[in-house]
């Protein structure tokens, strides 16, 4: 029966298996996700076995359950999950090779930010906003913040008395100097710098949702925090909220918001530009001055389906990157929006602010597939052309580039 209780709670965590990632480092081993590790690092071993559809996530949690008496393997390193706090030696030691599905489940309950959509009742009805252009999380992604100034240590309280949620507000200029510099090997992201919040310029805004799931008061009064990225979330109306009697900035705070989805989106309380169902005019504008710079490069993705596209990318990853890389955070989303976000986490490096910021502005999952599809494929050829360049003549080839015809 408790097993039957435990089984029944994460099936619910999971969304009846449509969100695996809230399984977070223990998905990709306890739902078998990858190959046996020997088999993984043979390239004639068996494929990377990772689930496509709810159903299959659904039918490994239930071989979890019934192969392993309710016991859930970890497998996770200390490089794989940077949220363990670290010991007194000041080193991160590997969770035990087994870990228990009361474990887990605390575990999903901590990454439920992850499974949240348009309409769910989780999230409390404000929400306090922490402003900051240096850098901004990916959906899916992880960060660490150390709050300071006295509006974000009040932040940090608000959140952990609901739920441990905030949000995070970022901007990116758009900057038409930089259109002469673009070409066909960059992005269109390339035309945005980080900006202010009171940019009188063209740009774009994008707002986050955080949890922390890890804190530590420290002997100054900050806050160290953990913090796991949700969806996006558009602020529809925003007031001040006075601190330290108005000695200090203000805390901005979102009275009135909603969780975005790709294909659909309400006017910012920031005037970010952020349409209804098309892409903001600032976007357009930065795409309509790329295309125009850039070489136009026929599309191979056209007539794919999201579906497909997934399944292209995780093979084009699979020849980048070792499986236990791949999957440190857990199971890729089936969700192709989600999934968009967790391979861009490949390709957008944290320093890449506006290029992420630009990324999360735009609301077509086709277009974030098609562009990562494209990056990929470069890297690729890129790396297959610096193999073939390394790898030295046989006599053979010396002697027919010497004397032709033999």
């Amino acid at each position: 029966m408790l097993q039957r209780a435990l089984y029944r709670s994460m099936l619910r965590a999971t969304k009846f298996g449509e969100c695996p990632e809230v399984f977070g480092e223990y998905g990709s081993v306890s739902l078998r996700a990858l190959a046996l590790q020997s088999a993984a690092q043979n390239a004639d071993g068996p494929p990377l076995d990772v689930p496509s559809t709810a159903k299959e996530v659904r039918a490994r949690m239930k071989d979890a359950f019934l192969t392993g008496t309710g016991v859930i393997q970890s497998g996770a390193s200390s490089e794989q999950a940077p949220w363990k706090a670290p010991d007194a030696e000041g080193s991160n030691k590997p969770p035990d090779a087994t870990t228990s599905g009361f474990t887990v489940l605390r575990r999903m309950n901590d990454l439920n930010i992850f499974a949240i959509q348009p309409g769910d009742k989780l999230l409390p009805s404000k929400l306090p906003i922490f402003e900051f252009s240096g850098g901004v999380c990916l959906p899916g992604e992880w960060t660490k913040f150390n709050f300071f100034e006295p509006r974000y240590k009040l932040l940090t309280r608000q959140a952990l008395d609901n739920g441990g949620f905030f949000l995070q507000r970022s901007t990116a200029e758009y900057d038409p100097a930089r259109v002469k510099a673009q070409s066909s090997t960059t992005g269109v992201s390339n035309l945005f710098l980080p900006a202010k919040p009171k940019s009188k310029g063209l740009y774009l805004d994008a707002c986050v949702l955080l949890k922390i799931t890890d804190h530590m008061e420290l002997a100054d009064g900050n806050f160290a925090v953990l913090c796991a990225a949700g969806p996006r979330v558009s602020v529809k109306e925003a007031s001040k909220q006075i601190v330290d009697g108005g000695e200090a900035p203000p805390l901005t705070v979102a009275v009135e918001y909603e969780v975005m989805k790709d294909g659909y989106c309400s006017q910012s309380a920031f005037g970010g530009g952020m349409g209804d169902s098309s892409e903001p005019d600032v976007l357009k504008t930065a795409m309509a001055d790329a295309e125009g710079s850039a070489t136009a490069q026929p599309s191979a993705t056209t007539e794919l389906s999201q579906q497909e596209m997934r399944t292209r990318i995780l093979d084009q990853l699979g020849t980048l990157v070792p499986p236990r890389a791949l999957f440190a955070r857990g199971l890729p989303p089936l969700d192709p929006e989600r999934f968009s976000f967790f391979a861009m986490h490949f390709l957008l490096n944290e320093y890449d602010v506006a290029g992420r910021i630009f990324w999360m502005s735009q609301h077509s999952t086709n277009e974030r597939l098609k562009e990562i599809i494209r990056k990929l494929d470069k890297v690729i050829e890129d790396r297959t052309k610096e193999e073939a360049s390394q790898t030295p003549k046989t006599d053979d080839d010396k002697g027919e580039g010497a004397t032709g015809k033999n």
